[in-house]
This record gives C-alpha cells, sequence and structure tokens, in this order.
C-alpha cells in the first residue's frame, strides 16, 4: 500500500514549547487517520506541519503527493472574511489549476455544495456575511470540490448541527472508499473510532501518541 504522508520522530516548537514530541505515525493511500486529544495537544500544528504550514525542530516530514491532490479545511477561515467573492466563487477555488474554470469544475463545485447543503448561499457575497456553521461548510466544499486524493482537516464538524454532520461523516466516508486517504483532528472520538482505520491520542505527557486502534483491529 502506497504512503501518503509520513512523521519520523517529529517535534514541532513554538520558541521553547513543544507542542509535539518525538512522533512518528504514517498514512496511507485509502487510511482514515485521526489525531484526537485535549485543546492544546498538538492536533492543528500537526496538520500544518503535514502541509509544510510548520517546520519540525526535530525529526523528518514527508508528503509523498503532489500538492494539488491534496485537499485541506482549516479550523479557522483562512481567507478575509470581507473577501469580495460569493460562495460559488470560493467553492470554486479548490478546482483553480489556470485561469479559467470547465464546465466539469463548476459541476464538481455544485455537487460538493448541494451534498453539504449550502447551494442556497452560492450567489452570497462575502463569507464575513455567514453563520461560522455555514463557513465551515463552504471551507469544506471547496476542498471536496478538488477531489483530493489526501484531505486534510482540522475539527471539521465543529459548529456544525446533527444532520449536517451525519451528512459530511457519509461523505468522507465515500471518498475514502474511492480511494482517498483522510487526516482528521477531532474531538470526536466516539463519532470516529467505527470509521477511522487508526485513531492516535495526543497525550498529556510530553504529548506522546498512543494507538487506540490500528487496521485489522476488532472496534
Amino acid at each position: 500500500m502506497t504512503t501518503v504522508l509520513k512523521f519520523d520522530d517529529v517535534t514541532l516548537r513554538y520558541g521553547a514549547v513543544a507542542a509535539i514530541s518525538g512522533l512518528t505515525f504514517d498514512v496511507q493511500e485509502g487510511g482514515y487517520v485521526c489525531l484526537a486529544g485535549h485543546n492544546g495537544s498538538g492536533k492543528s500544528s500537526c496538520l500544518k506541519a503535514a502541509l509544510g504550514l510548520l517546520r519540525p525542530s526535530r525529526g523528518s516530514i514527508k508528503l509523498l503527493l503532489p500538492h494539488d491532490l491534496v485537499g485541506y479545511v482549516p479550523q479557522m477561515p483562512d481567507i478575509p472574511l470581507n473577501f469580495p467573492a460569493a460562495v460559488e466563487e470560493v467553492v470554486l477555488m479548490g478546482r483553480q489549476r489556470g485561469l479559467f474554470y470547465s464546465a466539469e469544475d463548476k459541476k464538481a463545485a455544485r455537487d460538493a455544495m448541494d451534498a453539504l447543503e449550502i447551494s442556497g448561499l452560492a450567489k452570497k457575497r462575502r463569507i464575513g456575511e455567514l453563520s461560522g456553521g455555514q463557513t465551515k461548510r463552504v471551507l469544506l466544499a471547496r476542498a471536496i470540490c478538488r477531489e483530493p486524493r489526501f484531505l486534510v482537516m482540522d475539527e471539521p464538524c465543529a459548529g456544525l448541527d446533527v444532520d449536517v454532520t451525519d451528512t459530511l461523516y457519509e461523505l468522507l466516508t465515500r471518498l475514502n472508499k474511492k480511494g482517498a486517504a483522510i487526516l482528521m483532528a477531532t474531538h470526536d472520538v466516539e463519532r470516529v473510532t467505527g470509521i477511522a482505520t487508526r485513531i492516535f491520542n495526543l497525550g498529556e505527557q510530553n504529548n506522546t501518541c498512543d494507538h487506540i486502534r490500528r487496521e485489522g483491529d476488532a472496534v
């Protein structure tokens, strides 16, 4: 099975403070890996490091896919809240590979908005006009319409209601079964235990990484 991401003895620091110390794990093609842990345990730092947005102070991180095959959903919006673009234009950014969008690009954006129940917001301008839950769904749609081979998500269900959360998990399961690898930071360990191939707990003691479940283990 092909490895898409590999952490080898990684330490991440902010000044003198270690967010993560000695972390080793990998994500395989078709894997569904979740990072759990309390606030401040280093989950978001791991995701940023995986994408090359944060450099390790020790160890190595290898992302073994081109960046245009990676989708990312940040915990907080990564575009200005007064950005003067309609929701559908923000979603289409997930397909941006040149100057123009094809009919296929536009269909992928529509399908992603339909799946996340935000089609009614398509023409709404400025992401700052949306609620927190609506904004999260726009960012999810932007990542999903990219049809990524590796999807990296930071607390994607935070702020979403139960029905939309159910829809999202169903969508992620379908993407994963089609071969997309998933790396997700989450507090919802109970919910992902039955679907994730591996769950790592970023523990309080030296931010170590404990295996909760491996592929093949009984749920």
